[in-house]
């Protein structure tokens, strides 16, 4: 549950500076890879296409493993800081006569 602070955060900031779209995939995106991340810190247990590797017998392949759902999910709570907000709009020009 802690992990989904930092994403709730990085959604609401998103939301503020005018990007819902960026908010909403930010939020399922996040809320999805703080659920893997959490699952592979408690079990000790990454699988990847490469294999399944256990904390405990190899913790060299689960950290490598484990650093990418974490460089991922840091990622994913700096977006909502990043990116171009939407410009309020401006009133039309007058016509010149």
């Amino acid at each position: 549950m802690l992990l989904l602070i930092p994403i709730g955060v990085s959604v609401t900031f998103a939301f503020v500076r005018g990007v819902g779209g960026l908010g909403v995939c930010l939020a399922l995106v996040g809320s999805g890879t703080a659920f893997c991340l959490f699952a592979v810190l408690v079990s000790g247990i990454e699988t990847t296409n490469w294999g399944t590797y256990f904390r405990r017998r190899e913790p060299i392949r689960f950290w490598i493993g484990a650093a990418v759902l974490i460089v991922g999910y840091l990622g994913l709570c700096a977006a909502g800081f990043v990116g171009t907000p939407k410009k309020p709009a401006s009133p039309p020009a007058p016509h010149e006569d």
